[in-house]
């Protein structure tokens, strides 16, 4: 490791007294201590040129910290002063964070962490408390005390999502925040999936994937998503409203030889009101806060205004659009969530938004979904909550353990105004005991009971009920709701063979008293792997003459025999409510399987395979007799081919049917697929990998809106001609792509193949041989989405001119190489052809299709005079058309023959010329051609392990036939008609050691822009 930059700071030493000093003794000496803890890293500085743009100052740091600081102090963190609002793809398991701060400093009993971390709390029920934060933590040791702490800022606000899944279809599915709004960043890494109660993973080889920006989830094919799947997302989030400030502090000591264990904890959460992000609030607004107490929820301001040139009028109150300048009004309209009454509308040209009747039976639910937003900003408050957590954990014996919670919460939903704030505060106890006999000939039991009771203004801070609580006492349970909970446990286990358990509680809340027991019996012995019978029988008492139950079953029976693991499963549930006949209904789940999982322990089978039949029917009760609703089925097989030979094999496939019964809903059955082949021979000159993957999902269709900025901080121009945004380095205007409502059902389907030759692998068999020379790669990608997801068919259709109606995005590409190595003059012949075909309806105004067809031949190799050249020559076909605009459409044919000549002087000086011309035809009525020439002189120095200089000049001659027509930018490489001319020059050097300067310059005259200039300027450290 290298040792850190020491920066010298120049004292005062007019009053300094000089005074000796004594090592203590028996101490390292200090002077010998080191410092060595910069593991890696770069710092730098820079100024970004551009014309009537100024300077722009730019820097950076990133540095990773880990070693020893001093005595037994060491050090870890990464720093890094990025600030991007960009966060890592959510569809791998563990996530590269690029904007993650921290140090940690790790003494022998202390430990502060600066920076982005992750808080987890676990104190018994109530202690619960899980964030990512950024601040500053702090834990200590000492003897039988430890102590944490913590001030912090929240990157966003804590929230749960519950959802039923939808047939057939795998996502995405949008996460919502607290009022509903859809306009929300999920914080990456901080959530928590579960299915039917068990947590899923995150990954494409795994169960889902999150896309953090919008907030949407998809399921893979691992995943059978059901109407019947019960679906949970913890997360944080931002809405980008208030900063949330939060403390914590947490004391823990155990006592009578640690039999006693005590524990004290304060969490406060607190909006700062004064410091909006995103959002300002006037006088105005912070008063009709003021006055809306904790139902702030209903706090909007209006944004309708009167504009002579606006878009809408009002009728009955309503905003209706009249068009463009054709108004009375004009507002600038909120995703408000399910409050919402208008629905946005696009057009090619513009976006409208119009008013939505929700309830009125004959609007479709498609179009109240859609209608979120309100002609009004929500004026969101700002809240404060916090807990105080006392708990004790006393085992006077090995065998017996008592443990006890008390929790105090305070929840301020308007910190802005104090009326309603007599009910802030709640209560809640939780007290629990357990028993466990020693372990004798005849087994062992377990002996548990818990009381708890929280009052109806208890509001947690973090989770303190299971995720499936509502399941399990058969309850909507609100937020506030007074609760109390009696609960007993009784466990036996004979060895390891026979486990029996017994649980039995009652709920009582401010209406009902529900009463619970459970039954569950595994049994293991021989051959018999696994027997499980469980019974659970659920009451609610609703009136003296009303009630509703919950009866659930299983069975599971799994053999093992040979390494073979056959096994079946039953499963049934019965509900029932008297007042609401609604809420009835039974079904009955079998399944059926086999599987070779079983294996002995540290043997691995080439093949791991199994499959499962499933079937589930469901019921409703209609006058007083169940009739059969629909039956659902499915397949499944999964099996794997672990490097047998030189093959590696996954599969994944479910198949799945569901009919309905006196519904007027249509019959499913659809098909989920993963799977992928892998060979790669040791021996043999060719690798080749295959993978394909189906599955029913939502297509989301996305808004485009281009940001106007100054010129030349955009990366984008408007050409009016064609009526769209074309990119250019000096551009006036940025994009930003969101979600919209609009989803359209789809199966999807993907596959690729690729095969890889090597010739020169054949060397030991063919020395010398014609083919030992050749070399080839073969590349296929299909990516289909269609709504006929009747018509499996239909997916493996290759030809565009088979592609119907009910397609919503297509993409195609195969791309053949073919190189052949020249032994005699070191010199390489690739041929290649390349096609890509794209159908799109991702854009929310309109279908766009683009193909292009590609013959390429490329030379490499020496030319004359000790010259190189690289020279390629191809033909293309380029067609685009659009819903948007007509004006778009095109079909293009183009001839291009491009040179490299590079020419080295000596080890230090290399000169390219790079001579390329260029011929487009626009094949349309009114055709068009352009000539490019296009000339560069490129010069490069290099300095002996020093660093290099580059300079460049380049003339591009566009010329149009006929005069003076508009050429899209697919022609001639973007250029417009007339003469660009451009100059600039490099330089990258190494100053020292770890010291490196970069610099750059360019200046462009182009026939559609003055002279403009591009520049920048870094210093850059390494580590």
């Amino acid at each position: 490791m290298n040792q850190p930059p020491r920066v010298y700071n120049p004292k005062d030493f007019s009053n300094y007294e000089e005074k000796s000093y004594e090592f203590p003794k028996d101490k390292q000496n200090y002077e010998n201590i080191s410092y060595d803890f910069l593991k890696s890293g770069t710092i730098f500085r820079g100024i970004n040129l551009k014309s009537n743009s100024g300077m722009a100052i730019q820097s950076g740091l990133d540095l990773e910290l880990e070693g020893k600081f001093i005595n037994e102090i060491s050090i870890t963190g990464a720093l890094t002063d990025k600030n991007v609002p960009i966060q890592p793809e959510g569809n791998t398991q563990q996530l590269n964070e690029i904007d993650k701060v921290f140090i940690t400093l790790d003494m022998p009993s202390e430990k502060f962490t600066f920076g982005d971390y992750y808080l987890n709390l676990s104190e018994g029920r109530y202690g619960n408390y899980s964030r990512k934060l950024q601040g500053i933590k702090f834990s200590s040791k000492r003897g039988n005390f430890e102590n944490q702490a913590a001030g912090a800022v929240s990157k966003g606000k804590f929230h749960t999502n519950k959802f039923t899944g939808e047939e057939g279809k795998q996502g995405p599915y949008q996460l919502r925040g607290k009022n509903g709004e859809e306009a929300i960043i999920v914080l990456a890494g901080t959530e928590q999936v579960y299915i039917n109660g068990e947590g899923v993973l995150r990954g494409e080889n795994n169960d889902y994937t999150i896309d953090y920006s919008t907030g949407e989830i998809t399921f893979t094919p691992d995943q059978l998503i059901t109407s019947h799947s019960r679906i949970t997302v913890d997360f944080q989030y931002s809405d980008l409203v208030y900063q949330k400030n939060i403390m914590m502090a947490n004391s823990r000591i155990s006592l009578l030889n640690n039999t006693l264990v005590v524990s004290a904890q304060f969490i406060n959460e607190s909006d700062d009101k004064n410091n909006p992000i995103e959002l300002e609030l006037s006088d105005a607004d912070r008063k009709l806060l003021s006055k809306s107490g904790d139902n702030s929820e209903s706090a909007y301001k209006s944004t309708i205004r009167e504009d002579s040139t606006g878009q809408y009028v009002f009728q009955d109150s309503i905003l209706v659009y009249v068009g463009k300048n054709a108004g009375t009004h004009s507002a600038t309209f909120y995703n408000v969530g399910e409050a919402g009454k208008y629905r946005k509308h696009y057009t090619p040209d513009l976006v409208y938004f119009e008013y939505v009747d929700k309830k009125n039976p004959n609007v479709s639910n498609e179009d109240k979904q859609e209608a979120v937003y309100l002609p009004a900003k929500p004026l969101k408050s700002p809240q404060k909550q916090q807990q105080y957590h006392f708990r004790t954990v006393w085992q006077p014996t090995d065998n017996l353990v008592f443990n006890s919670e008390i929790s105090s919460s305070y929840l301020d939903k308007n910190t802005f105004s104090a009326q309603g704030d007599n009910d802030n505060r709640g209560l809640a106890i939780n007290l629990k005991g357990q028993y466990q006999s020693p372990q004798t000939e005849y087994g062992k039991f377990q002996v548990a009971g818990n009381f708890r009771n929280e009052n109806n203004r208890f509001q947690a801070i973090g989770r303190n009920k299971s995720i499936e609580y509502e399941r399990k006492w058969n309850n909507n349970v609100q937020s506030e709701q007074r609760e109390r909970v009696v609960e007993s446990n009784l466990k036996y286990n004979y060895r390891d063979n026979i486990s029996l358990n017994f649980e039995g509680g009652q709920l009582r809340d401010r209406f009902n008293t529900t009463g619970r027991t459970n039954v569950d019996l595994q049994m293991n012995y021989n051959w018999l792997q696994n027997f499980q019978y469980g019974r659970e029988d659920i009451n609610t008492d609703l009136t003296p003459t009303l009630d509703k139950a919950w009866t659930r079953e299983s069975i599971r029976a799994a053999l093992n025999i040979l390494g073979l693991v056959p096994f079946y499963e039953h499963y049934n549930e019965n509900r029932t409510n008297d007042s609401l006949a609604a809420d009835n209904f039974k079904f009955y789940e079998n399944s059926i399987g086999i599987g070779n999982h079983a294996r002995d322990a540290g043997k691995k089978n080439k093949i791991d395979w199994d499959v499962t039949y499933h079937i589930r029917d469901d019921y409703k009760l209609s006058n007083n007799v169940w009739q059969e609703e629909s039956r659902g089925e499915d397949i499944k097989f999964s099996g794997q081919l672990n490097d047998w030979k030189t093959f590696t094999a996954a599969l994944q496939w479910t198949k799945r049917n569901k009919e309905y019964y006196n519904s007027k809903q249509s019959n499913l059955e659809y098909y989920l697929m993963k799977a992928q082949i892998l060979q790669r021979p040791k021996k043999l000159p060719y690798r080749w990998q295959t993978n394909f993957r189906i599955d029913e999902k939502y297509t989301v269709k996305k808004e485009k809106i281009y940001y106007e900025v100054d010129e030349g901080e955009g990366n984008y121009i408007y050409d009016s001609t064609y009526a769209e945004y074309v990119p250019h380095q000096f551009g006036n205007y940025i994009l930003r792509i969101r979600p919209t409502n609009v989803r359209r059902p789809v199966t999807n389907f993907k596959t690729g193949f690729q095969l890889r030759y090597n010739g020169s692998r054949l060397k030991q068999y063919f020395e010398n041989s014609i083919f030992t020379r050749f070399s080839s790669f073969t590349n296929l990608r299909l990516d289909q989405e269609i709504e006929n997801n009747h018509q499996l068919s239909n997916l493996y259709r290759f030809s565009l001119s088979n592609i119907d109606t009910n397609w919503v995005n297509y993409y195609r590409l195969f791309q053949q190489d073919i190189d052949y190595d020249f032994k005699s003059i070191r010199g390489s012949l690739k041929m290649r052809y390349k096609s890509n075909h794209n159908i799109s309806e991702v854009d929310v105004r309109g279908q766009e299709e683009r193909s292009r067809d590609e013959y390429s031949l490329k030379y490499r190799g020496p030319f004359l005079m000790g010259i190189k050249l690289v020279m390629e020559m191809s033909k293309y076909n380029s067609q685009r058309e659009s819903e948007i605009s007509s004006m778009r459409n095109h079909d293009i044919a183009g001839l291009k023959l491009e040179n490299d000549l590079s020419y080295r002087f000596n080890n230090s000086k290399k000169l390219n010329t790079i001579l390329n011309f260029q011929y487009d035809e626009k094949l349309e009525s009114n055709q068009v051609e352009s000539f490019l020439t296009h000339i560069r002189f490129e010069f490069e120095h290099n300095f002996s392990r020093k660093g290099r200089t580059e300079t460049f000049v380049e003339l591009d001659q566009v010329q149009v036939t006929p005069e003076k027509s508009s050429i899209p930018w697919e022609m001639s490489n973007g250029r417009k008609e007339g003469l660009t001319f451009g100059f600039g020059a490099s330089i990258e050097y190494k100053i020292g050691r770890h010291l490196n300067l970069r610099a750059n310059y360019e200046g462009w005259k182009e026939p559609q822009y003055d002279f403009y200039q591009l520049g920048n300027i870094e210093l850059r450290a390494f580590f």
